[in-house]
């Protein structure tokens, strides 16, 4: 993990400097006025123009995920910083909506341009902004399903279907149930707005995972299974019909994946086939994928990014490197994946693994990752969730006794207390 963030930094600190690669020298055998061209303002000296932004933001992110870890080895506060997290995202959702119903032009919600202009400047595409979207919903997602586990453990004794213990809760405590169905609705209804055809690709994803989580909980009896089954179903397809006029109207346009996105892609992997061991050297991407444009192309101007991170640091930093890291991630994942199977329904790893995924498949098929609006807190709650999996060993290695009780909410509620203290 550690030696996963160093090489995080270390590849933006030298895409912000310029500092050569040992990439490069493939481009002597290719084009050596793309070889002059890539070294020209990175050789030997530092280019302020690039130098600010991207160190900032390089030491954002690796800041971000280091605080994270440390952060999620206290469970409660990583569970008050998700509901922070949560206030804030449905806050900023709701003021955009009221803002786009007061004057539409105001957000530019269909356009490239801008997204939220007025709340959060660091959105600049569409793409960035429905991923967001995606994380807010499936974190609510997620704790909708833990206020609805806490409240069937609450009524188990009282008899009675599901459905209607549920309801007798919600009218007797609506506060919780209606800040739960706001906090996935809000950001539902805005996602539909951007028309965003990945982020709503992602969401199924995300839905897929919340019923596989409900599935795997053992503490769930099999009828409430179901019946969490039928109703994520019906909301999937209440979605897509809301969302299918104007999502049909852009694939019917462009389709499914730009073509000039796909004349990219193409490209690039030309791109990797040439220099496959070394890439091309970090920060070289704009002016190495200059020799691999096509014609398709020339309409789009300068190209800065692959719109997919695999395949832009196979590019830079060869297949070798870039499949390693890629690996180191999906050893990430699935170490909180295996987790969700070993204990009860456990929120801060299911919305670590939503993150995850939501994250991956961003980063994957647009330029979200230039995007720290959406990376930095995809990233905080990967982190925390993270930090849960190292909190467990540290108290087996320090001798500590894990809490072994869950109240009706699901935080822990016994205090780590050294063995023999009483």
């Amino acid at each position: 993990m550690v030696l996963a963030l160093v090489v995080w930094l270390a590849y933006g600190l030298s895409r912000t400097a310029g500092w050569p690669a040992i990439g490069e020298i493939a481009l002597v055998h290719q084009s050596r006025d793309l070889l002059g061209l890539a070294l020209e303002g990175s050789a030997t000296t530092l280019d302020p123009s690039r130098f600010t932004p991207s160190l900032v933001s390089g030491l954002v992110v690796f800041a971000t995920l280091c605080s994270a870890i440390l952060l999620g080895q206290d469970r409660n506060r990583s569970i008050s910083f998700l509901h922070g997290f949560l206030l804030l995202s449905t806050l900023t959702t709701l003021l955009t909506l009221g803002a786009f119903a007061a004057q539409p032009r105001f957000v530019l919600w269909h356009e490239k341009t801008t997204y939220l202009r007025d709340f959060t400047l660091t959105f600049v595409n569409r793409g960035a902004a429905g991923a967001w979207l995606c994380l807010s919903a499936g974190v609510a997602l997620a704790f909708l399903v833990r206020h609805l586990i806490a409240t069937n453990r609450e009524t188990a004794l009282s008899g009675g279907s599901l459905g209607r213990r549920i309801v007798a809760v919600a009218l007797e405590r609506p506060t919780p149930m209606v800040a739960h169905l706001l906090a996935v609705a809000l950001p539902v209804c805005g996602l539909l707005l951007t028309q965003s055809r990945a982020a709503l690709v992602i969401l199924g994803i995300d839905l897929a995972l919340l019923l596989l989580f409900v599935w795997l909980a053992p503490e769930i009896r099999t009828q409430t299974k179901r019946a969490a089954t039928i109703a994520l179903l019906l909301a999937t397809v209440v979605t897509v019909q809301v969302a299918a006029s104007g999502l049909s109207a852009r694939v019917a346009e462009t389709g499914f994946l730009d073509e000039g996105r796909l004349a990219i892609w193409q490209a690039t992997m030309i791109g990797i086939r040439d220099a496959p061991w070394f890439g091309y050297g970090p920060g070289t991407f704009p002016e190495g994928f200059a020799a691999y444009r096509s014609v398709a192309l020339e309409h789009l101007g300068e190209i800065r990014s692959a719109h997919s991170l695999p395949l832009e640091l196979a590019f830079e930093l060869g297949l070798p490197l870039a499949i390693g890291l890629l690996l180191v991630w999906a050893g990430l994942v699935l170490s909180l994946a295996a987790g969700l199977r070993r204990r009860p329904f456990d929120v801060v790893r299911a919305c670590g693994l939503l993150a995850a995924v939501t994250l991956t498949g961003a980063v994957s098929v647009d330029v979200a990752s230039q995007t720290l609006g959406f990376v930095v807190p995809a990233l905080a709650v990967f982190g925390l969730s993270l930090g849960q999996t190292g909190s467990r060993a540290w108290r087996r290695r320090t001798g500590r006794r894990l809490p072994d009780e869950i109240d009706a909410e699901g935080i822990w509620t016994q205090r780590d207390e050294r063995p023999g203290s009483h």
